[in-house]
């Protein structure tokens, strides 16, 4: 089904782009969604003012990411128009599943578990994703599963830099205090050796040293 998509949507990208309904919009871009067969797809496209090339990037990192198992799945990328289509993902967006969940349950670690796996992959595809210290509406969470979406500011480097941000997310004060996390400024600064080596190394024994650490700390 998927090459059938991708091919449908080559095939009729102008027609599914001028019947698409505005889902959301954002400071640079905004996002339509059509139905297709029996899927909804996003259809990302530039607002007025957007920095070159930022629905092309976003095509391109987003198959990156998709190498390694992360994202949304990258359909097809139309250069006349400079439309990105890709698989809708809906859910809570962070801030809210994180707040939801520690007061109403079920236990938040495994999907925070699974977010971190995410953030090694990526890590280890070369692919820095910013922003995961506050990832606000950039990753969503629905029935126990977690996507990072958005993928227009990344870039190739050879740092391994996403799994610190996203520790450096959970140990913030907003976060630390709804997940339960007591003298968090303790506990990073003794996080400080292992996050170095992992940045350097990006060795898998360090990342699972990291992630085990922060998740113990957890209690909310």
């Amino acid at each position: 089904m998927s090459t059938e998509l991708k091919h449908l949507i080559e095939e009729r990208a102008e027609r599914l782009v001028s019947k698409a309904k505005l889902f959301d919009t954002g400071t640079r871009g905004r996002v339509s969604t059509i139905w297709v067969y029996d899927r909804v797809v996003a259809i990302k496209a530039a607002l007025d003012g957007a920095p070159p090339n930022m629905v092309r990037n976003e095509s391109t990192y987003t198959r990156a990411a998709n190498e390694c198992g992360v994202g949304p799945t990258a359909l097809y990328y139309d250069s006349e128009q400079d439309v990105f289509f890709r698989s809708f993902v809906t859910g809570f967006s962070f801030d809210n599943w994180v707040q939801y969940r520690t007061q109403h349950g079920p236990d938040v670690r495994p999907v925070l578990s699974d977010i971190f796996e995410q953030c090694y992959a990526l890590d280890e595809r070369g692919l820095q994703r910013p922003e995961l210290s506050r990832p606000h509406k950039d990753i969503l969470v629905k029935d126990q599963k977690a996507v990072i979406i958005d993928f227009e500011r990344c870039s190739f480097s050879e740092d391994h830099t996403n799994v610190l941000h996203f520790t450096e997310c959970l140990l913030r004060k907003r976060y630390a205090s709804m997940l339960g996390v007591s003298g968090r400024t303790k506990k990073k600064k003794s996080l400080r050796s292992q996050l170095r080596s992992y940045k350097k190394s990006g060795r898998r024994e360090t990342f699972e040293d990291v992630k085990e650490t922060v998740l113990d700390w957890i209690t909310g």
